[in-house]
């Protein structure tokens, strides 16, 4: 699983080897696996449970629109349709998320 680790940065997993547990709870904000969810993981009594919720991304995106003197209007309008159609931005070079959401990962 691991040798193609820049393939699961911000995937939520949990990866046992020799012993040792390895979670991974995912992403706050932004869509890598193709949808608009603030992913986390709880831990209980020993035990990960992960979780992701949907967020409101029309405020998140008024918020851009309020904020949008403090950065490249291009970086705005490039997060804002990232965050409508889970879609990353052009300029980040991600790979298709699309077998690991088919295996169940968020």
């Amino acid at each position: 699983m691991f040798e193609q680790e820049s393939s699961w940065v911000h995937v939520q997993f949990q990866h046992v080897c020799q012993h040792t547990t390895f979670v991974n709870p995912g992403t706050v904000g932004a869509p890598y696996m193709g949808q608009s969810l603030a992913c986390y993981a709880v831990l209980q009594d020993g035990q990960f449970e992960f979780k992701a919720t949907p967020f409101d991304v029309d405020r998140i995106c008024r918020a851009m629109d309020e904020r949008v003197h403090l950065s490249d209007p291009k970086f705005a309008e490039g997060w804002k349709a990232c965050w409508r159609t889970g879609e990353l931005p052009p300029c980040y070079s991600v790979r298709d998320y699309a077998p690991l959401r088919q295996m169940g990962y968020r």
